[in-house]
């Protein structure tokens, strides 16, 4: 399974943690480089991101200590009208 090197990965793979900041400094002190740190979403929650060597995404998510999930305000778009 993956890519071959050289070839951009198709996929994001969610892996729901207790702790982000926890898992992060984990995996850092192993030699993972991540591409985006720990930080909180709008959405409610806290992720941080890295890629494997076949560069798959592999994004870490919590729940944001801050900002539970069932109070966030969801973003919603409506498609605009088109007449023919």
């Amino acid at each position: 399974m993956g890519t071959s090197r050289g070839q951009r990965s198709v996929g994001l793979f969610n892996i729901f943690v207790e702790n982000v900041d926890e898992a992060f400094e984990a995996l850092k002190s192993k030699g993972v480089a991540f591409f985006i740190e720990p930080m909180d979403r709008y959405w409610g929650r806290r992720t941080a991101h890295f890629k494997d060597p076949d560069g798959v995404i592999w994004r870490y998510l919590s729940q944001s200590s801050d900002r539970p999930i069932n109070t966030v305000v969801t973003r919603s778009r409506r498609a605009p009208r088109v007449s023919f």
